[in-house]
């Protein structure tokens, strides 16, 4: 045979292969009864993976990110067992040593393993397994990482001015969590930034006396967290402390505290009813945004302004006691809250045109005494 014949005849080998190939990737019915339940058990073998990566994020609220990457590893591993191009080649190899035989059998052949010794074959299977045990290692490694950080209790402390603080806790399945008051013999004396941020099964803490700042984000997300007291010695709420702290009901905050930072209690679902402490002198931006269940609040005399968006989407609310003192409302600061029917507002207070927007408020003024 001729370079030319040979090569033409390997072009019609491979389109006949590819025909084949597509209709096996398409589900037609092809000679062998072995390939259609080998390829559905192939796919069965992709889809375990994912599955278990979905299964595992719901497990730690991280549904999202679970999903992305389950979506990735499912791609990677139709794409691995559907690599046209080297089982296409491997199919050829085998077709010439056997050109009697249909090329569904030598597919089928193949891909169950029963009758093919062919060294390529071995090469390939070789190949994937060691890339399965990779991936399998790599994934086993993955899942215990992630086991390890949000189920097994650790806490690790930072040198800080005046003693140590909490940089990072994971309290794992632990509801109850209580700050020590004291490391390697000196007081502990803060919590860092994000230090017991994710701690989903996180029920309620307990602080030490010693505890004089709170970062913000401390307790992101702590969507179990249902009752705080802060410490004495806090004088402020830090930006974000409490978002997302969907089950959080009771928060003592005491007269120390002269201020509260934006979003502190933004989407505390389950907050009804807090009292805000008298040092502070206005209530910032978000800080009770999506607060669904607030019911009513007193703002403290010496409070001069409500930012934006401050009581946003708090659909509970029906009672705000306003001071005097207040001089300024931002806008969308009492927007979208369904049962607030009146408020009464110092005269001269101003109030942005979109402030009680999607709200059926009645605003009344009273008189500002001098003096």
């Amino acid at each position: 045979m001729s370079y030319y014949s040979e090569k033409s005849a390997d072009s019609i080998l491979k389109q006949l292969i590819s025909q084949e190939l597509d209709e096996m990737y398409r589900g037609k019915k092809v000679s062998s009864k072995k390939l259609p339940g080998f390829v559905a058990y192939r796919i069965f073998n992709c889809l375990v993976f994912p599955i278990v990566i979905v299964l595992f994020g719901l497990l730690c609220r991280l549904a999202a990110p679970a999903i992305f990457f389950a979506c990735a590893v499912l791609i990677v591993s139709l794409v691995l067992f559907f690599s046209e191009n080297k089982l296409a080649a491997l199919i050829a190899h085998e077709s010439k040593k056997a050109p009697d035989k249909k090329i569904s059998t030598i597919i089928s052949e193949i891909c169950v393993c029963e009758e093919c010794d062919s060294s390529a074959f071995r090469r390939i299977k070789r190949r994937h397994t060691i890339i399965k045990a990779t991936i399998g290692s790599a994934f086993g490694l993955l899942i215990a990482g992630v086991s390890v950080y949000f189920f097994v209790p650790f806490t690790i402390y930072t040198h800080t001015e005046g003693g140590y603080a909490v940089s990072l806790c994971r309290t794992g399945l632990e509801g109850k969590q209580s700050v020590e008051q004291y490391h390697n013999g000196e007081p502990v004396v803060g919590i860092k930034s994000g230090a017991y941020k994710n701690n989903y099964f996180l029920r309620s803490i307990e602080f030490p006396d010693s505890i004089t700042f709170i970062e913000g984000e401390a307790f992101m997300n702590c969507v179990g967290l249902k009752s705080v007291e802060i410490p004495p010695l806090v004088t402020e709420i830090r930006g974000d402390t409490f978002h997302n702290c969907k089950s959080l009901q009771s928060v003592l905050l005491h007269d120390n505290i002269t201020d509260i930072h934006a979003q502190s209690f933004m989407g505390c679902e389950s907050l009804r009813e807090i009292t805000l402490p008298h040092g502070i002198t206005e209530i910032h931006e978000s800080t009770f945004n999506g607060c669904y269940n607030l019911m009513r609040i007193d703002i403290p005399e010496g409070v001069t302004r409500i930012a934006a968006r401050a009581f946003f989407d708090c659909n509970s609310l029906y009672e705000v006691i306003v001071p005097r003192t207040v001089t300024e409302i931002g806008s969308s600061a009492f927007r979208d809250c369904d049962r607030l029917e009146s408020m009464a507002l110092p005269e001269g207070c101003t109030v942005n045109e979109r402030t009680f927007k999607d709200s059926p408020i009645t605003i009344t003024y009273f008189e500002v005494e001098n003096g």
